[in-house]
């Protein structure tokens, strides 16, 4: 019996640490590149945030800026979070089976801590995204058996009646939805922190039952299981392998956004309210978010600008530990209890923020992950999916 137990420690314990040793560059790299999408997205929302009756004089500098936000970051950092959600998932599930764990007790019991993770989360950052992975994770259980094919043909199946879902939200969506959010937005601008606190969670749980984020969560699972698909046949780690998919994926994904493009203005011009029944916006978000991630693998595997891709790479190591700190930063700068930031400075100021507070990170993953084999949350929620103490220190 005591034979039997040292041998299933030694089974976890290989199983904890050899993901940490045989990590793929690529998945880091792009987990820290979406990123810095979140922090800009989620800082230059301080910059209006209920202010709906704000007179907007941008000049065209202004609206360049939140154009090119918006085309490069707008969605396109939780979907991309969301393919590799999928991605590592798939990962641990098979290195589970490998080492004899039972995978379903072993999620719901990750999920779970997750999701404690994420309430926490939502009081420093009402628009938390963690405690609906939590949610469409144990669902992901459902399809772990099935293999590349049947997982991509059931996301574009999902894909396909995304369109319906959104153009349905769309129209019975009312102005009252968000703005029933923001009616409390007196707490945070409150001077008492657990004002400030109480409104991240009572906000973020206000959101998590909106319409509009069921069809997020659609979207989410279908690039949950484009994520599994990839890792079973090991996409990203044979990235060098794969180059020339990557290529024609690229130019494809151009392609089908100009096909779109065209089939809007012709729709348009004929006075066809096609997106009043097939509203397809979520297909140029997840064009756009291929065209970005299959770019950024296309540069890396040339070899050119090897610090800035390092950056990334140990910026996206502590997934976790950096999207919570950045949210608990922007509590510190922009709540009423902090620096008072929200709607008081110019619109770049909030950009150069997320960018400033980034830099900061990437500092802090590197000084860090050269003492420690894991993130700080990571290694928490190791522990906690484990049920037990792991070592951090290397």
């Amino acid at each position: 019996m005591n034979m039997t137990k040292k041998i299933d420690e030694n089974q976890i314990n290989a199983t904890l640490l050899a993901p940490q040793k045989d990590r793929t560059a690529i998945i880091d790299i792009l987990r820290g590149w979406a990123l810095l999408g979140v922090v800009i997205v989620n800082y230059s929302i301080f910059y209006n945030l209920g202010v709906d009756s704000k007179p907007h004089t941008e000049g065209n500098g202004v609206k360049f800026s939140m154009g090119v936000v918006q085309i490069f970051f707008g969605s396109k950092s939780w979907t991309l979070l969301s393919v590799l959600f999928g991605y590592g998932f798939s990962i641990l599930i098979s290195n589970l089976k490998i080492k004899g764990i039972n995978s379903s007790v072993f999620f719901t019991r990750r999920m779970f801590w997750l999701f404690i993770i994420g309430i926490i989360n939502s009081a420093f950052y009402f628009g938390d995204i963690l405690k609906d992975y939590a949610l469409m994770g144990l669902i992901l259980l459902l399809f772990s058996q099935l293999n590349s094919k049947k997982l991509i043909l059931i996301a574009i199946f999902l894909l396909a009646i995304d369109p319906l879902m959104n153009a349905w939200v769309v129209e019975h969506r009312t102005p009252s939805e968000f703005s029933s959010i923001l009616f409390q937005l007196s707490w945070y601008k409150s001077h008492n922190i657990f004002d400030g606190l109480l409104f991240g969670i009572w906000g973020s749980f206000k959101m998590f039952f909106l319409p509009f984020i069921f069809n997020v969560r659609l979207l989410m699972l279908s690039c949950f299981l484009i994520g599994m698909s990839l890792q079973k046949i090991n996409f990203l780690d044979r990235l060098s392998d794969n180059i020339k998919i990557i290529k024609r994926c690229f130019w494809m994904a151009w392609i089908f956004i100009i096909i779109l493009f065209i089939s809007v203005i012709v729709s348009q011009s004929l006075h066809l309210k096609i997106g009043r029944y097939y509203y397809i916006i979520n297909w140029f978000t997840l064009a756009l978010t291929f065209i970005i991630a299959t770019g950024i693998c296309l540069i890396y595997n040339s070899d050119k600008f090897p610090a800035i891709f390092r950056a990334l790479q140990i910026y996206g190591r502590m997934t976790l530990t950096n999207y919570v700190m950045q949210n608990a930063i922007g509590f510190l700068l922009f709540s009423g209890c902090g620096l008072r930031l929200m709607d008081s400075m110019p619109y770049y100021m909030y950009l150069l923020a997320g960018i400033v507070i980034y830099i900061f990170q990437v500092l802090f993953s590197k000084w860090w992950l050269c003492r420690n084999s894991f993130g700080p949350l990571e290694w928490l929620w190791r522990c906690l999916s484990y049920n037990r103490k792991l070592q951090l220190r290397k």
